[in-house]
């Protein structure tokens, strides 16, 4: 089963604030195996805009990548086939564009997202919370 993290799953993870997941979730990060836990490379450009609006404070660039390699995530690159299933997603009420990017790719690789965020179940994904 693959999983795919949302930006609040991996922010709690990375940041040691591990009690604000879900058991559901916990155990979903902590037990999936490698290449099976992904990351959505809209997360990182998410990251990247709230940290340069000072929103976020994040590690250096080169220890965050370590954290990532360390959790075994992989990160998932936008191409044209995570467009297609975006323009399914972009009929959604839900405005927020990298929710939406995280739904497209969740769709395009069958995976479940780890997420806080009820509103997810508008994309038709399967939510792990």
């Amino acid at each position: 089963m693959a999983v795919l993290l949302d930006t609040c799953a991996l922010l709690w993870w990375l940041s040691g604030e591990r009690t604000q997941l879900s058991d559901k979730a916990f155990s979903a990060i902590n037990t999936t195996p490698a290449n099976n836990l992904l990351l959505s490379s809209a997360t990182m450009h998410e990251l990247a805009i709230k940290s340069a609006r000072g929103l976020l404070q994040l590690p250096e660039w080169r220890d965050l990548q370590i954290a990532l390699d360390e959790l075994g995530l992989r990160i998932l690159p936008i191409t044209a086939r995570s467009i297609a299933f975006y323009t399914q997603c972009a009929q959604s009420p839900h405005k927020d564009p990298f929710d939406r990017m995280i739904a497209a790719q969740a769709l395009e690789h069958s995976a479940s997202v780890i997420t806080c965020d009820n509103q997810f179940a508008q994309f038709n994904v399967e939510v792990l919370w």
